[in-house]
């Protein structure tokens, strides 16, 4: 498993005592964990450019790109959320 905090995680709930055996199975169920609790935060881009957003709306999905920026950053991941920094 080459994602170190997943990797941790999974050793934590006793999960991957071998990560080796399993563990790239291990980390693709984490990055899907991830993707999910992303799109359950929003679509920060859904107001991008829109002239008829309000401020608040604008506001709103700037603090979701934010969120999601902060979830790549714990997880080392890139934007795309499929690899590792």
């Amino acid at each position: 498993m080459k994602n170190r905090r997943l990797r941790n995680i999974a050793l934590s709930v006793g999960g991957a005592h071998y990560p080796e055996v399993g563990g790239e199975l291990l980390e693709k169920f984490g990055l899907a964990v991830i993707r999910e609790c992303k799109l359950m935060a929003g679509n920060p881009n859904q107001y991008f450019g829109d002239p008829n957003a309000s401020e608040w709306d604008r506001g709103y999905h700037e603090a979701i790109a934010r969120i999601n920026s902060a979830i790549n950053f714990r997880f080392g991941l890139d934007d795309d959320n499929t690899t590792e920094t």
